[in-house]
């Protein structure tokens, strides 16, 4: 009975492990400047762009050219927590994964830029390039160093 319980434990700890390391694995690797950032998609195919995110600072990643976007259509976002936000530690941020749809035949382009959407109070379509315009009494922040452009050519 007490070898048995020391094979349980044994797989218990092994499955854990296993899991972790798998978890750790898939929420890793994400886009990163220097990476392929030109993407062949046909229509009907989806992409997901894994993109750090922090929302602890106020900035959020923002699809400011998307009403420019004739070929491509946001499908989904979700945030992934990284390990070390699930383990408890505050402001370590995660990634971003964005899945775009191609719609239509063609190149287009999907630009992201972290924007201070909670600070400033407003949404990701407030900073969209078709709306970027001076505002009165609004100080419009520069383009942030944290910017992502992706070329995606799309056929049929």
């Amino acid at each position: 009975m007490h070898l048995l319980k020391k094979r349980l434990l044994f797989f218990l700890i092994a499955f854990i492990l296993c899991g972790t390391l798998y978890y750790l694995q898939s929420n890793y690797h994400y886009y990163e400047v220097g990476d392929r950032d030109t993407f062949d998609l046909e229509v009907g195919e989806t992409i997901t762009l894994k993109i750090p995110a922090n929302g602890s600072t106020g900035y959020q990643n923002c699809w400011i050219n998307k009403h420019r976007n004739k070929g491509l259509q946001l499908i989904k976002e979700n945030y992934y927590p990284s390990w070390l936000a699930l383990m408890g530690l505050i402001g370590v941020g995660g990634t971003d994964h964005i899945t775009f749809k191609a719609t239509q035949e063609g190149i287009d382009t999907i630009k992201l830029t972290r924007y201070p959407t909670g600070r400033m109070q407003k949404d990701c379509d407030y900073f969209s390039s078709d709306t970027m315009r001076i505002r009165e009494g609004d100080t419009m922040p520069e383009y942030s160093t944290d910017d992502y452009l992706f070329i995606v050519n799309i056929t049929k």
